[in-house]
C-alpha cells in the first residue's frame, strides 16, 4: 500500500487544482498498478497539509487499517512542510498503535 497525503493539487503549473489532482491521481493509480500495490489517499490538500488532532486521528485510522509490518515515511526535518507533516502523522500513528510496526525514515533531496 502507498498512502498519498494529497492528490497533488498544486503539482502542475498552469492547471487548476482539480485538473492537477485528476492528472496526479491517475499517475498514482497507474504507478501503483505497475508496482502491484494499492493506492490510498489521505484527503489532505497539496501545500496545505495539517497536523491537527482530527487529521492525526484520521491518518491513524487510514494507516492502521492497512495493518502494516513496515512503514516508510519522510524524515521529520525534511525541508518541505508537507513531508514534515506526513512524518509526524506517521509517528503519531505508531504511538497510538496496538499492533507494532517497524518505522523507517527517508529523505528527499532537493
Amino acid at each position: 500500500t502507498i498512502i498519498y497525503m494529497s492528490r497533488g493539487e498544486r503539482g502542475i503549473k498552469g492547471k487548476s487544482m482539480s485538473e492537477a489532482a485528476a492528472i496526479r491521481t491517475t499517475e498514482c493509480e497507474t504507478s501503483c498498478k505497475i508496482l502491484g500495490v494499492k493506492p490510498v489517499f489521505a484527503g489532505q490538500i497539496d501545500g496545505e497539509t495539517e497536523l491537527t488532532s482530527a487529521r492525526t486521528e484520521d491518518f491513524t485510522k487510514i494507516l492502521l487499517a492497512e495493518e502494516p509490518d513496515i512503514v516508510f515515511t519522510h524524515w521529520p526535518i525534511d525541508t518541505h512542510m508537507d513531508h514534515q507533516v506526513a512524518s509526524i502523522l506517521t509517528i503519531r500513528a505508531q504511538l497510538n498503535n496496538p499492533h507494532f510496526f517497524h518505522l523507517y525514515f527517508y529523505e528527499v533531496k532537493p
